[in-house]
């Protein structure tokens, strides 16, 4: 998720928006207004024109009424206002804590989402797993590209009570190496 100029929060991969809707500006240089104005289907396939960029809200809303997990990664670029705060009381005022997960590459914005409510999962999404990653009590859980992860790096891992989330599992020989790997 990405905070807009006036502060709300969306769904967007990227921080800048050219690639989805042909506009060359990051999403902290517009407001919500000005982003929902902004065409993010037709890029894809013109049968999705007219789509636009979702709030965190109306994520939360499709998830929740299906009962859909989500894993909220935050991407902070500097520009944000209370952007952990924000999302966390957005997550609350729509009780789903128990629904997601709020992830980060950054490990100080978990730090601040568990200032502000220590009852949300965090899952620090690491590119490199050394050391006593365990010992980081931010981090309820850990999320590594499925390249790195060793029967060493899940035992630990798991011998501390927490989970190992994996990405990049693209093909049925690395899906079979993960279940191996439990």
């Amino acid at each position: 998720v990405q905070q807009t100029r006036d502060g709300e929060i969306i769904v967007l991969h990227d921080t800048n928006l050219k690639r989805t809707t042909g506009v060359n500006k990051s999403t902290w240089e517009l407001t919500l207004d000005e982003i929902l104005q902004l065409d993010a289907g037709s890029f894809f396939d013109e049968s999705f024109a007219g789509e636009r960029i979702p709030l965190l809200s109306q994520v939360i809303e499709f998830a929740k009424d299906r009962e859909i997990r989500l894993n909220i990664e935050l991407k902070p670029t500097g520009h944000e206002t209370d952007f952990e705060k924000t999302v966390v009381d957005l997550i609350v005022s729509q009780g789903f804590e128990g629904q997601c997960v709020v992830t980060s590459q950054m490990y100080g914005v978990l730090e601040r989402v568990k200032e502000y409510n220590p009852d949300i999962t965090t899952v620090y999404v690491m590119s490199l797993a050394y050391g006593s990653i365990t010992a980081l009590s931010a981090a309820d859980h850990f999320s590594v590209n499925a390249r790195i992860v060793t029967k060493t790096l899940v035992d630990r891992v798991h011998e501390k009570g927490k989970q190992l989330y994996v990405w990049t599992v693209n093909t049925e020989k690395m899906i079979a190496r993960m279940i191996e790997l439990n």
